[in-house]
Parts: structure tokens; C-alpha cells; sequence
């Protein structure tokens, strides 16, 4: 591969980026289920769902970008790109599902309720993400066949992603001292603001 290509390099800026985030991450892993303010919680969880919900976005754009798909190339090279995709995609998301493991324990009378549900979730995404991932690599050659396993990886996604805010609002619902914190959470404004709240 050319080393002045653009894909390499944005391959390479996103493995340093989680590497960064990786150490990061198990620098404050000792949180796991130590008990922490409710408010502190909900910046700890929602940032590591936004910076997720950023890496996907980014990632979407990229493969729709001009250029990424050509009449020209073969079937293996869009092969790899929609692997490539769907592989960035399920590291992203077991950064986040570190990230939300790590955030504590909200000391509140449903706090553990709410963080078991928040991490229940993170692992369901990942899980499905990881099967959406293993069903396009088995299908067959196929391009119907590799289109249709397209179709429902995207779809996990954008379930994912919905469930995801669904999962955080009830979350926050569960207690007063939870939803007050939702409301005072900086990185939780655009999911109140996508619920109506």
C-alpha cells in the first residue's frame, strides 16, 4: 500500500487514537464498582456513549466518502472496505463498553440498577455488533448475499444507537438524584435534547 494514501493514514490516526484511549481508560478501570456521585457518573457514562456515537458517525462517513467506493474496483476491495467498517466499528465499541465499565457506581437509591442497565446494554451492542461482523464475513460471494448482510449490520447500528439513548433516559428516570444528574451532566445535553427533555 502507498504510504502517502489517505486511508492508511486515517487507519493509522484511528489506531492511535484508541490506543490513547485504551490507556486512558485502564488508567481509571480501579472505578469499576466504586461507588461515585451521581452527576460524575452521568458525565463518566454519556461522554463515553457521545465519543462512541463520534467514532461511528466518523466511521460512516468515511466509508461513504467520494473516492472509498469505486466503479472500478473489484469485489474483494469492497469486501475489504465494508469489513474495514465494520471492524472499527466493533472496536469502538468495546472501548465504550471499557469506558462504561469504569465509570463507578452512582450513589443513589437506584444507582446500581442504573448502571447495571447502562452496562447490559454496552455488552448486548458489542455482542451484536461482533455477530453483525461474523455474518458478513461467512456469507457467501454472493454480492446479493453480501448486500443483504450489509443491510442488517447497518441496521444493528442505527438499533444500537437508538436503544442506546432509550437506555440512558430510563437510566436516569429510575431516581430523583439520577434525572437531577442527568439534567446537570454537560455531556448528557444532546440526549436530553434528542428525547425532547
Amino acid at each position: 500500500m502507498n504510504l502517502r494514501s489517505p486511508l492508511l493514514w486515517a487507519i493509522v490516526a484511528f489506531g492511535i487514537v484508541l490506543v490513547l484511549g485504551a490507556a486512558a481508560l485502564a488508567g481509571s478501570r480501579e472505578k469499576s464498582d466504586e461507588p461515585v456521585s451521581a452527576t460524575e457518573w452521568a458525565n463518566a457514562v454519556c461522554g463515553s456513549v457521545a465519543v462512541w456515537r463520534g467514532e461511528l458517525e466518523t466511521i460512516a462517513n468515511d466509508f461513504r466518502s467520494p473516492g472509498r467506493i469505486h466503479a472500478d474496483q473489484t469485489r474483494e476491495d469492497r469486501r475489504a472496505s465494508v469489513r474495514l467498517a465494520l471492524e472499527r466499528t466493533v472496536i469502538a465499541t468495546d472501548t465504550l463498553v471499557q469506558g462504561i465499565e469504569s465509570a463507578g457506581v452512582p450513589e443513589t437509591p437506584e444507582g446500581q440498577q442504573a448502571a447495571d442497565e447502562i452496562e447490559a446494554w454496552a455488552d448486548t451492542a458489542h455482542t451484536n455488533l461482533e455477530d453483525s461482523l461474523a455474518a458478513f464475513e461467512d456469507t457467501g460471494d454472493e454480492p446479493r448475499e453480501k448486500l443483504e448482510a450489509l443491510g442488517a449490520a447497518t441496521g444493528g447500528v442505527l438499533e444500537t444507537l437508538v436503544t442506546g439513548v432509550e437506555t440512558l433516559v430510563g437510566a436516569a428516570s429510575l431516581d430523583a438524584q439520577l434525572g437531577a444528574a442527568f439534567v446537570d451532566a454537560e455531556t448528557c445535553r444532546s440526549f436530553r435534547e434528542e428525547e425532547g427533555a
